[in-house]
């Protein structure tokens, strides 16, 4: 099973739970399809330990 296709299993079944993509593939096909599927956020390989730093914090501050 792909990463995407584990997102589409994820967010049908807890639609409320935040996700953020990782993928060593950051065509925008790949972006787009994780996006429609319920990503909140779409990080590439190699990630930029800042940029989900940043992430981290906003999920975590947001309210259920």
């Amino acid at each position: 099973m792909s990463g995407l296709q584990l997102l589409d299993k994820v967010k049908s079944q807890f639609p409320q739970i935040q996700v953020s993509m990782t993928s060593a593939y950051g065509d925008d096909e790949n972006y787009q399809q994780a996006i429609r599927s319920g990503a909140k956020e779409f990080f590439t390989k190699p990630i930029d330990f800042e940029s989900l730093r940043a992430e981290l914090r906003e999920m975590i501050r947001q309210p259920d």
